[in-house]
């Protein structure tokens, strides 16, 4: 696969170009774990308990909606019916 042209590399100097980075070269940003303060997590957590409230009320609302369909032929019997 390779032309005769390509150098060929050990495997010391395969490992060494795939190497990572060191830390220090990396942007101070990416270094910098940051955590929320304590309103920002209190505020995260009335967030988390609204956003529990809408998917309870979502989730009675489709319960709802299924039980109400159970009397309703299925899609494959609608042809039939309407013969």
């Amino acid at each position: 696969m390779s032309s005769g042209s390509e150098k060929r590399l050990s495997m010391d100097e395969l490992m060494a170009l795939n190497r990572p980075e060191p830390a220090e070269a990396m942007p101070a940003s990416t270094r910098i774990q940051t955590h929320p303060t304590e309103e920002e997590w209190a505020d995260l957590l009335d967030l988390l308990a609204q956003l529990e409230q809408h998917t309870e009320t979502q989730t009675v609302l489709l319960r709802t909606l299924s039980n109400q369909m159970t009397g309703l032929p299925a899609q494959e019997q609608g042809p039939i019916l309407f013969m």
